[in-house]
């Protein structure tokens, strides 16, 4: 004979907000970032009924190319940043899981935001972009943490802030007993006074582009000298690198592009003093 468990209407209810609510809330209209509009914290009536409180401490950090921490508060238009979200639940307790909301608040002048891997997704609701977790993510000890990049603005947009709240689960798929924490800040923009190096153009070509399997690449050096060649992502990691020697006629190699993820990579040509880049898509 088959056993039947009978839960309560409100445990029913529960369990089932909670399961929705993972894989991220605004799809059911939730903004709880502390943006403009949003309910200003996730537990309650919001993104997660029935969360403690904001006991996580919880922070946004953006690093630079070079993974220095910006903290002058000042970003460069049209830089590309890593975009560091973390948790720090110095309370401890058994949290394996945790999810997040983030969002800039300055649209639609507000920048670019860019997913890497397929763990996170991206929902435009209303005037705000909004990234959130397909599915829990996993935390490492009492530390939650993940990241993402945004490409800044071009000049003219000014102050740009970024709200984010952050809520680690206990994984007893309820929505009692998890966690909370939020954060703000803002970045004003800034001038860089760096002095750009010479580019010098080696008459790059690329083909096909977009590419899938394998990529073409004809340049016609200057000089009589070796010239390295690298393929970059959009987080400036090397994934391909050559050298090359020439004696100023054009000169053609290939590159295998098939075990490339699908994005925008670029192409560095140069000598050691001069160089040329060019963009392409793996699709």
């Amino acid at each position: 004979m088959k056993k039947y468990i009978l839960l309560p209407l409100a445990a029913i209810i529960a369990i089932s907000t909670f399961s929705s609510y993972e894989n991220g809330t605004i799809a059911f209209g939730y903004n709880g970032t502390g943006a403009n509009g949003s309910i200003p914290t996730c537990g309650g009536s919001s993104c997660h009924p029935g969360s403690t409180g904001a006991n996580i401490a919880t922070s946004i950090i953006l690093t630079d190319d070079q993974n220095n921490t910006v903290a002058n508060g000042k970003y460069i238009p049209g830089k590309t940043y890593k975009v560091t979200l973390r948790g720090n639940n110095g309370l401890g307790g058994n949290f394996p899981v945790f999810g997040f909301q983030f969002t800039v608040g300055n649209p639609p002048n507000d920048g670019t935001l860019i997913l890497v891997g397929n763990d996170l997704k991206s929902t435009v609701y209303g005037y705000y972009e909004f990234i959130e977790q397909k599915a829990p993510l996993l935390t490492n000890g009492n530390i939650s943490e993940t990241y993402f990049y945004w490409k800044a603005p071009a000049a003219g947009a000014g102050t740009i802030t970024f709200y984010a709240t952050l809520l680690v689960g206990n994984g007893d798929h309820t929505t009692n007993g998890d966690r909370e924490g939020h954060a703000i800040v803002s970045f004003t923009e800034t001038v860089s006074t760096a002095v750009p190096k010479p580019i010098v153009s080696l008459n790059m070509q690329l083909f096909p582009n977009p590419t899938t399997d394998q990529l073409t690449v004809t340049f016609s050096p200057t000089l009589n000298k070796e010239y390295s060649i690298q393929v970059m992502d959009i987080t400036n990691r090397v994934l391909y690198k050559n050298t090359l020697k020439t004696n100023k006629e054009t000169i053609t190699t290939s590159i295998p592009t098939s075990n490339f993820p699908s994005g925008t990579y670029w192409v560095t040509i140069g000598d050691g003093t001069n160089k040329q880049v060019e963009k392409f898509i793996k699709l």
